[in-house]
């Protein structure tokens, strides 16, 4: 006889945190109990909803703010939101990516978008102030498919979580001045590694709830990056517009590991990972981190002579670069870079594929420990072993860009295969974009 619990129908699930994750989540849960005739009761809760009023009946309000992401959106990702019916409106399309460049040190590999797929930028969120359409953000547009989906938004953070009895954890919420308790038989954590308490530090981190359920939850491990915005004028982007770029800048006191410059409407969203950043304990330290960068030649080259390097917006998020130990639990699970992510890569879209797998694991087969860690988990191992693969890709792509010389033989060999028409695509090509995608 079975002993895994499963979610009667009607049952209530809650998600804390309503960024792609989250949002992801509640849209493929809601599919996966249509599809097998069941009705659930999904609620998202996120603060960066909270409602403009004071009116009893306003559970939710417009998305303000910035979940610290540069917003590259890779073909497969725009691949699994057609899937979805999910279409992004023109205002959230900051760029439609042409190609991806590899900068090396001698010379630099550049890849088209192949036929057919589509690659764009966006702004996750409302951040920078001032530019047009500010209000249009990824984020924004994704959650309000989870709630044409049927789940509910509530502008609101969870401040208290407590198991009830086996079959219910309550989740303590305040809106409009007013504490309120929710009973939920699942709750998926979707917060984020880079959520922060409130100013009064009366309301505890997603993560922190999280381990209140799962006492054996380590937080995977994680590293600290630059993303900044420049602000540009249309005239002046000259040959980045509609481009990705991958760069080697470190040079002489700059040591970066992994430097990424993605075009927008108006702005350039500029990534920096590597030592220099590990270093940087500042808002100053940052700045001059960033004026070594856009000092550096090969980074001079890139942007146009008459580019003004105006610095509209800076952020210091973490980058998930490993597992967490536990991420689930009785009747409780985390999803997106709160367990794992593809490490520097496509984070949006493994958030989706654990968004998947979870919703499939706590419909069709259980919501207890042993039922999560069997489908769920192995979605978990699965990015876990492509991180281990991607680790090594990493450290061969320093080699081959800053060596001269293993830079020559990549490249003549990339170049040799472009030529064979008969090869479609290029093994190289198909290589270097499955590693370096969004």
């Amino acid at each position: 006889m079975s002993s895994a619990k499963r979610l009667e129908d009607g049952a209530t699930i809650a998600i804390i945190g309503g960024g792609p994750a989250g949002a992801f989540s509640a849209i493929h849960l809601l599919k996966q109990a249509k599809t097998l005739g069941y009705t659930f009761r999904v609620i998202i809760f996120e603060a960066r909803c909270k409602p403009p009023g004071t009116e009893d009946s306003e559970l939710a309000g417009a998305y303000v703010g910035c979940p610290q992401c540069a917003g590259g959106l890779s073909p497969r990702l725009h691949d699994v939101m057609v899937d979805l019916g999910i279409s992004l409106p023109p205002e959230v399309i900051q760029a439609r990516i042409s190609s991806l460049t590899v900068q090396g040190n001698w010379k630099s590999i550049y890849l088209p978008v192949p036929p057919g797929r589509s690659m764009v930028s966006v702004f996750r969120g409302t951040l920078p102030f001032g530019r047009e359409f500010a209000a249009n953000c990824f984020d924004g547009t994704l959650l309000s498919a989870a709630a044409d989906a049927g789940a509910e938004v509530v502008g609101s953070r969870v401040f208290r979580i407590v198991r009830d009895n086996e079959h219910g954890i309550n989740l303590s919420y305040q809106l409009n001045n007013i504490e309120t308790v929710l009973k939920a038989e699942f709750v998926v954590f979707a917060g984020g590694v880079n959520q922060k308490t409130d100013r009064a530090h009366t309301h505890p981190t997603s993560m922190e709830l999280f381990r209140n359920l799962q006492p054996d939850y380590i937080p995977p491990r994680l590293r600290k990056a630059i993303i900044f915005e420049l602000e540009t004028e249309a005239e002046q982007t000259g040959n980045i517009d509609g481009q990705l770029h991958y760069i080697e800048s470190s040079s002489g006191r700059l040591r970066l590991d992994m430097c990424s410059m993605l075009s927008k409407r108006g702005y350039l969203t500029i990534t920096l990972v590597g030592q220099s950043v590990d270093d940087s304990n500042s808002h100053q330290e940052n700045l001059n981190v960033i004026k070594d960068f856009l000092g550096l030649p090969q980074i001079r080259r890139i942007l146009p002579a008459q580019m003004h390097l105006h610095v509209r917006c800076i952020c210091n998020p973490s980058l998930v670069v490993g597992t967490a130990n536990m991420p689930f639990g009785e009747r409780v699970a985390a999803v997106g870079d709160m367990a794992t992510s593809r490490q520097y890569k496509d984070g949006i879209l493994a958030a989706h594929n654990m968004a998947k797998s979870l919703a499939e694991t706590v419909v069709t087969s259980g919501v207890d420990c042993k039922s999560l860690a069997k489908g769920y988990g192995g979605m978990i191992e699965s990015i876990q072993k492509d991180n281990r693969f991607a680790a090594v890709i990493f450290v061969l792509y320093r080699w081959f860009f800053i060596n001269p010389l293993l830079g020559r033989i990549i490249y003549q060999a990339f170049a040799t295969e472009k030529k064979n028409k008969n090869r479609k695509p290029a093994k190289i090509q198909e290589y270097i974009l499955g590693h370096f995608q969004w």
